[in-house]
C-alpha cells in the first residue's frame, strides 16, 4: 500500500507505509497532515488513516481497494500553510504517536538476547540428551540457525514478539495477518544481512551497514523489503534495571553455553587440531 500527502497545497508521494512511518518519526510529516491511500473516500489527517490505525492506536477497519488518488482539495492549501506556519505541530508529532520505531541499540540488544537464548537452548538439549558432537551443531554453521529462522518467522506470522523483542517492548506493525513466506524472508534476511550469516568476518561489514541504516532511517533493509515494521512503546523510557538485567542475562547464557560444551570439548579439540596442529599447545595444560 502507498500513501499520498499534501504539502503547501500540492500532492506528494506516493511512498510505502514503512517509509511514511519513518517520515512521521523524524517529524517530516505531522499527524495532522492531509493524506490519502487506497480505500479512503477522501483526504484525511494522517492519524485517521486506516493503514496507520494501529500505529496511532486507533481502532479503524481497513478496507483495501485500488483506485487513483483524487486531486488535492482546495482547502488543503490553507490547511497545509497553517501547519507549516506552526512549527509546534512538527515538534509535537512524536509525543502524539502511540508507538515509535525502536532505538537501534534496543533492536541490537534484542537480537543478542534471542541469539544467546537460542544457542543455550540447543546446546542444553544436546547436553541432556547426550547428542554426539557435530559441526552442524556449532553456531558458526548457518544450518545451526535454520530452526531459529523458522521459529522466528512463525512468531512474526502470529504477530508475537521474540523473547528479546518482548524484553525491550518491541512488537510488529501492521497488526493484520502476515503471510508466513514474507515472515520467513524477513527472518532469513535478518540473519544473513543483519548478522552476516553469523560469520565474524562478514559481520564486521554487515553490522556497521545495518546500524548505519537504523541510525539514518530507523529501518533496516528487511523492514522495508517485507513491509513488516517493528514498533516500540515509549522507547525513551529506558530503565537502568533493564540494562542491568540484559548484561546479567548475556553473562548467564555465556556461562551456561560453556558448561553445556564440556562433553564436546575433546571432540572439538581434535577437530581443531586437524586444521591447526599446534592447537593443543594453547588449550591443553603442559604435562
Amino acid at each position: 500500500m502507498y500513501i499520498y500527502w499534501i504539502v503547501d497545497g500540492k500532492k506528494r508521494g506516493p511512498v510505502a507505509v514503512s517509509d511514511f512511518i519513518s517520515m512521521l518519526e523524524v517529524g517530516d510529516i505531522s499527524p495532522d497532515t492531509l493524506c490519502w491511500h487506497s480505500g479512503c473516500s477522501g483526504w484525511l489527517p494522517a492519524r485517521e488513516l486506516p493503514a496507520l490505525a494501529a500505529f496511532f492506536k486507533k481502532d479503524v477497519e481497513e478496507d483495501e481497494s485500488e483506485s487513483d488518488a483524487p486531486a488535492a482539495p482546495r482547502q488543503a492549501a490553507s490547511s497545509a500553510a497553517a501547519a507549516a506556519a506552526d512549527p509546534s505541530s512538527q515538534q509535537q508529532a512524536l509525543p502524539r504517536l502511540g508507538l515509535c520505531l525502536p532505538r537501534p541499540s534496543d533492536r541490537f540488544m534484542a537480537r543478542l538476547v534471542d541469539c544467546h537464548l537460542y544457542v543455550v537452548a540447543v546446546t542444553g538439549l544436546c547436553y541432556f540428551f547426550h547428542v554426539p558432537f557435530s559441526l552442524y551443531l556449532q553456531p558458526g554453521n548457518l544450518l545451526f540457525w535454520l530452526p531459529m529462522i523458522l521459529l522466528e518467522a512463525l512468531l512474526v506470522k502470529l504477530r508475537l514478539p521474540t523473547p528479546g523483542k518482548a524484553f525491550f517492548g518491541i512488537a510488529f506493525f501492521p497488526p493484520s495477518r502476515i503471510p508466513f513466506i514474507r515472515a520467513l524472508v524477513r527472518s532469513l534476511l535478518a540473519i544473513v544481512i543483519g548478522m552476516g550469516c553469523m560469520q565474524p568476518i562478514l559481520a564486521l561489514f554487515t553490522l556497521p551497514l545495518t546500524l548505519y541504516s537504523l541510525k539514518k532511517r530507523h529501518l533496516t533493509s528487511w523492514d522495508i523489503f517485507t513491509g513488516i515494521i517493528p514498533v516500540q512503546t515509549h522507547p525513551e523510557q529506558r530503565s537502568p534495571l533493564r540494562l542491568v538485567l540484559f548484561v546479567i542475562l548475556i553473562l548467564l547464557c555465556s556461562q551456561l553455553y560453556s558448561f553445556f560444551l564440556q562433553p564436546w570439548m575433546p571432540d572439538m579439540l581434535r577437530e581443531l587440531q586437524s586444521y591447526w596442529p599446534e592447537a593443543a599447545d594453547f588449550f591443553l595444560p603442559p604435562q
